[in-house]
Order: C-alpha cells, then sequence, then structure tokens
C-alpha cells in the first residue's frame, strides 16, 4: 500500500476493480460473449463458409436473431471476403453493407481485423492465430453470460501487493509461447521481475503489452487446485526507476476457464512456480444447471 493508503481504502480499490473485471466480462465485447471459433482452412480445400443460424452453417449464429442463411465468407489468397443475403440486415462498422472484405494485417502471425460485421446480435470478427485465420464469434445474449454466477477470489490481503524490481532483456528474447490448443506461435520476452515474497526469492518473466505495460502469465502451486491449472494472469506498469509493483490481488483466469472458444497462452516454463500465491482469483464457481 502507499503510504498515505489505509488498509480499507486499498481493499476497496481492489474490490471495485474486481467488479469492474466482471462488467467487462459480461460486455457485449466481453470474453463471455464469445460463441464461436471457426477456422478458414479446414477443410483445406474449404473457400466458402456458409453464415445462418442452421445446422448446415460453418458460421453460425444465434437462431434468436438470425435467419437460418444469412450469407456467406469467402477466403482466396488470403482475402476474406463476405456477401449477405438479400433480406438479411447486417452492418459492418455500424453502417449498413451488403458486402465487403474484413481487413486484417498480412504481416503479423497474430492479429485482429479492425472490422466488425454483425448480423442480429452476433458479431462477426476476423482473427490471425499461429498464422492462421479464423472467425470468432461474440453473442451479446450469450447463455455464458446470462448464466456466469460470478468470480471466486481469495480474500484481499495487502501483504501479496509488493515491488519488483524490472530488468529488461535488451534486445527482447524471442519465445515460442503455447496456447491451450497446442498451438504455437513467437513472442518475445521483454525482461523480468525479482521480488521478495513470504521471505523468498522469486522471478518472473514478462512480456509487453505496451510501451508501459508488462504482461505476466504464471503457474503457481495452487493451480489445478484452488486456481485455474492452466495459470493465471497478471498486468503490471513499468515505471523510469526500474520498480514495479505487482498486485497479485488482482491476478486473474485467462478466457479459456470460463470459455472453450478462446485460445488462452500457457505460462513459460520459467514462470511455473513451486511456491503457493493464494491471492486473486480462484477456479471459476460452477454454473447452475
Amino acid at each position: 500500500m502507499a503510504n498515505d493508503e489505509s488498509p480499507a481504502t486499498y481493499e476497496q480499490q481492489v474490490l471495485t476493480w474486481r467488479q469492474k473485471r466482471l462488467e467487462r466480462l459480461k460486455s457485449p465485447e466481453g470474453w463471455l460473449a464469445v460463441s464461436g471459433l471457426i477456422w478458414l482452412d479446414e477443410p483445406k480445400e474449404q473457400t466458402d463458409y456458409l453464415i445462418g443460424s442452421s445446422e448446415g452453417s460453418h458460421i453460425r449464429l444465434s437462431a434468436e436473431s438470425s435467419p437460418a442463411s444469412a450469407g456467406r465468407v469467402n477466403v482466396r489468397d488470403g482475402i476474406v471476403s463476405f456477401t449477405i443475403n438479400d433480406g438479411v440486415e447486417a452492418t459492418l462498422n455500424g453502417q449498413t453493407s451488403r458486402g465487403g472484405i474484413l481487413q486484417i494485417d498480412p504481416a503479423k502471425p497474430e492479429a485482429d481485423s479492425p472490422d466488425k460485421l454483425q448480423v442480429g446480435h452476433t458479431s462477426i470478427h476476423l482473427i490471425r492465430r499461429s498464422g492462421r485465420l479464423a472467425i470468432r464469434l461474440r453473442d451479446a445474449k450469450s447463455p455464458l453470460i446470462r448464466d456466469f454466477p460470478g468470480e471466486d477470489w481469495y480474500p484481499v490481503d495487502a501483504g501479496y501487493r509488493v515491488t519488483a524490481k524490472f530488468e529488461p532483456y535488451n534486445p527482447p528474447r524471442p519465445i515460442q509461447i503455447t496456447n491451450v490448443r497446442g498451438a504455437t506461435y513467437e513472442d518475445h520476452l521483454v525482461g523480468f521481475v525479482e521480488f521478495q515474497l513470504n521471505g523468498q526469492s522469486i522471478r518472473l518473466e514478462c512480456q509487453e503489452e505496451g510501451p508501459d505495460d508488462l504482461f505476466i502469465v504464471f503457474r503457481d502451486a495452487t493451480s489445478g487446485k484452488e486456481t485455474y491449472g492452466a495459470g493465471r494472469f497478471l498486468n503490471a506498469k513499468k515505471s523510469a526507476d526500474g520498480q514495479v509493483v505487482l498486485d497479485f490481488n488482482q491476478t486473474y483466469n485467462p478466457p479459456c476457464a470460463y470459455n472453450t472458444h478462446t485460445l488462452c497462452p500457457l505460462p513459460p516454463r520459467a514462470n511455473h512456480l513451486s511456491v503457493a500465491i493464494p491471492a486473486g482469483a480462484k477456479k471459476p464457481l460452477a454454473s447452475k444447471p
């Protein structure tokens, strides 16, 4: 805690952060809204993918707000285009559209298209993961949102908010990251943080989410027991003097802890800790039947 911060104030700050995270999870753009992941190279010879709510659709939309047949997506020479059937209401980036191209950076093996194609309350997004193109669907009225029981957290404990020393790698070190489905992609480790926790010295390697933002994926002795088995995430801010505050009360679950249509990175081997860090997110609560 900061010197002028009371325990009650700090606890309320963490609880407010957790509530905002819940709101993001349940939003139409959140991870609970993800309702499908369709790879655009399966089978290899296929170029057209039918959009609709019927069972024969490759890109399956919600039957509550979408017609049985809404249109199609076409893939040719790495270009992804779409055509909407007559009589079907659809928008591209908020504007009525009958067809067009979904743009994506061709140079990045990991990329998200800035375009959003909307049919009913399902949105269609083009992504690239591990060099492969895919469609990610988000349903604003997903049953996962409706039935989500909330998250389970350890009690807030100021002892798990620590100051660490960030040591950069110059240059950043390439690393092959594996996701929960076994695919790999190249990323970079920008450095590591070292700190003391409960009398033990701990080191965690870091990726980068922005010029001053560190992203840490780790496992610890609680993983697969009290916490999600694949690991947890933690964000931190770099400072000019190399000091980094790591607040493990704000560790959170990856999206694959809630949703099978997601592609979460697994922690680097160096971030498999033998110590327990009983702080932050526990395993997700089970939904009611």
